[in-house]
């Protein structure tokens, strides 16, 4: 399984909501295998549009992303996806990362069985009701 959120790591490792936040848009942008460069934009991008770190201009956000990787590769993309669901414990970040992830997903305009598979293991590790997660992946459908 290319990436597990239900997988048990240290508790030790711990993360502030915005950088949870851009761990699932990093999660999303890898659960196919294939990093594009149109998905790092368009996490940048979404983080400004769902009000994560209102208060950094564009670089200052390219910059935070940059930063949360380079913490991806010193302790594992799956170690931080595991603190980044410990560290959105009430519902509405728990939405909003969903919200991220599903905006991540399509920004490339194609969504392989691998990232459907993802989705639907992020609702879970989340505890997304089916209601809610419906909602949101068919927003656009409205």
């Amino acid at each position: 399984m290319l990436l597990d959120p239900t997988r048990s790591v240290p508790c030790d490792v711990e993360l502030a909501p915005a950088e949870a936040q851009v761990v699932f848009g990093l999660a999303a942008i890898s659960s196919d295998g294939d990093v594009e460069d149109i998905e790092l934009t368009a996490l940048v991008d979404a983080l400004a549009t769902f009000g994560i770190l209102p208060d950094l201009d564009e670089d200052a956000r390219e910059n935070f992303v940059l930063q949360v990787i380079g913490r991806c590769d010193v302790e594992g993309l799956d170690t931080l996806l595991a603190a980044a669901i410990r560290a959105l414990p009430h519902d509405d970040a728990r939405l909003l990362a969903l919200e991220l992830t599903v905006e991540i997903l399509v920004s490339d305009g194609q969504i392989p069985d691998a990232e459907v598979a993802y989705l639907h293991r992020i609702k879970d590790a989340l505890g997304i009701s089916d209601e809610d997660f419906i909602r949101v992946t068919h927003a656009d459908d409205d």
